[in-house]
């Protein structure tokens, strides 16, 4: 029983993200087209960053302790980052300059994209 609950937990923060991108770009003048950019840009980055993590993965050489500090830096920046963008939003909820808005949160979204895929070594 706690599989199932803990796995649609999962599934239920990850079903919300389609609404809420929705409002979010239709509350800066968008539409569905930028919401779908916006909910999977991440992909680009998160492909980059485990070509990154493949290259740094040596196996002659591994090096526990720098992986071990890898799988808890990027996870905890990914954090800060996600509430960086909570109190950017919040901030900026009445301004008019919708581009600027735009490219920190995408941005930040692949930041955190890669930041978090970073310690995943294939």
């Amino acid at each position: 029983i706690m599989g199932v609950f803990g796995a649609s937990g999962g599934f239920v923060s990850v079903s919300m993200v389609v609404p809420i991108s929705l409002d979010f770009s239709l509350s800066l003048g968008a539409g569905a087209t930028t919401s779908g950019l916006l909910v999977s840009a991440g992909v680009i980055s998160s492909s980059i960053a485990i070509v990154v993590s493949k290259s740094l993965a040596n196996e002659r050489k591994w090096d526990q302790k720098f992986f071990r500090n890898l799988g808890i830096v990027c996870p905890a920046l990914c954090l800060f980052l996600g509430f960086l963008g909570a109190i950017f939003l919040q901030m900026t909820a009445t301004s008019t300059n919708n581009i600027l808005i735009w490219g920190i949160i995408l941005t930040s979204g692949q930041i955190s994209a890669f930041l978090g895929t970073l310690p995943a070594i294939p």
